[in-house]
């Protein structure tokens, strides 16, 4: 057999890059839920242990699958009575003004979710909460990518939502970093005549599809950025075909009270409140714990204590945040390889974690 030229080697190189790459672009993402055994508080802060044990979906831009202005982060639990969900936001201009139910809060900004529970990519429920805690719930029935009606008469009549704000909506005059959504939805408002009759709640290594969106307004910028845990590729979040997966599983999320590593234990935030994990390459997530109201500055330094990245330093209520570094200096500057300190301060406390950074 011959050799290759050396052109037409090239455009095999090229073809099966494209090859690669399409086909990854095309992987939907799986997620597993896993189970519960505590009692769920809703009230917008994260201090159950079930959150620190839950896995991150991240989200994306919508159109591109790129990385988004501002990052959101989700969370997903349940347990034989209730399906728990959670966002954590970053936003720098918190906006909102509608305070009605079914008011359309996606004209202005929101979270949201999308839930598929019998897999038909035809009928679905979608849920929606603004930063003044305002819910849009509706059935949708959607043909080959178009939405064909909307039921937004329909509610979810028992669902309980509670949002915490960190900064003030629709206010110039102060510095906002966010909000943190919590919700609680029985598995008996989400069994409709839509399900056609599916196991709800749902059985061990059940799948569903489902979807989480954002979307996020900046001053003086007309169109709004789109964000999503599975992209849509295209303008809309009504593509059911790019829902992702999510899988229950009956594991605990949640940790015994032994568990000293566990962020959320009163032994625990005694010591070092403060953890960073690397969710994907070059982007760590910092979550920490605030043991009452006060003033946060979280900081990253590197190994001579030299600050180079400042990520939060604003009022905050007590409970569970959480921050993402893109592994750039102050300046927007990537860092490079190395061991790196998280230092938080809340009052006149201060602790800290050590973090590496092995490839970006």
């Amino acid at each position: 057999m011959g050799t290759l030229n050396l052109g037409l080697r090239a455009s095999l190189v090229v073809l099966v890059y494209a090859f690669s790459f399409y086909s990854k672009a095309a992987t939907l993402p799986t997620y597993t839920c896993k189970m519960t055994i505590e009692t769920m508080t809703i009230d917008g802060v994260l201090n159950e242990k079930t959150w620190g044990k839950a896995d991150t979906l991240k989200f994306v831009e919508n159109t591109a699958g790129g990385q988004p202005l501002q990052a959101t982060n989700a969370f997903a639990a349940w347990d034989s009575t209730n399906l728990y969900l959670a966002y954590v936001t970053k936003d720098n201009t918190i906006k909102g003004t509608l305070t009605k139910r079914d008011d359309p809060i996606y004209n202005e900004e929101s979270v949201e979710s999308f839930f598929d529970a019998d897999t038909d990519q035809t009928t679905y429920i979608e849920l929606e909460w603004n930063c003044l805690n305002t819910v849009w719930d509706g059935l949708i029935k959607n043909v080959n990518g178009t939405v064909t009606s909307t039921d937004n008469a329909w509610n979810a009549s028992d669902m309980v939502s509670a949002v915490k704000l960190r900064g003030t909506p629709n206010n110039s005059t102060d510095v906002d970093t966010g909000m943190t959504v919590e919700v609680k939805i029985p598995w008996k408002d989400l069994d409709t005549n839509m399900t056609k009759k599916v196991s709800l709640p749902p059985k061990n290594n059940e799948k569903m599809r489902i979807n989480f969106y954002r979307i996020d307004r900046r001053d003086n910028v007309s169109t709004p950025d789109l964000y999503a845990w599975s992209p849509t590729m295209n303008g809309s979040f009504h593509t059911p075909s790019k829902f992702g997966y999510i899988i229950f599983s009956t594991a605990v999320a949640t940790g015994t009270a032994q568990e000293d590593n566990n962020l959320f234990s009163k032994k625990a935030n005694k010591g070092v409140p403060v953890r960073a994990v690397e969710t994907i390459p070059g982007t760590m997530r910092i979550s920490y714990f605030v043991p009452s109201q006060s003033i946060v500055r979280l900081t990253i330094c590197n190994a001579s204590g030299q600050r180079i990245k400042s990520l939060e330093n604003s009022g905050m209520p007590s409970g569970l945040h959480e921050a993402i570094w893109n592994c750039t200096d102050d300046q927007g500057r990537k860092v490079r390889n190395g061991v790196y300190a998280v230092f938080l301060q809340t009052g006149s406390s201060q602790k800290a974690c050590a973090l590496s950074i092995i490839g970006k």
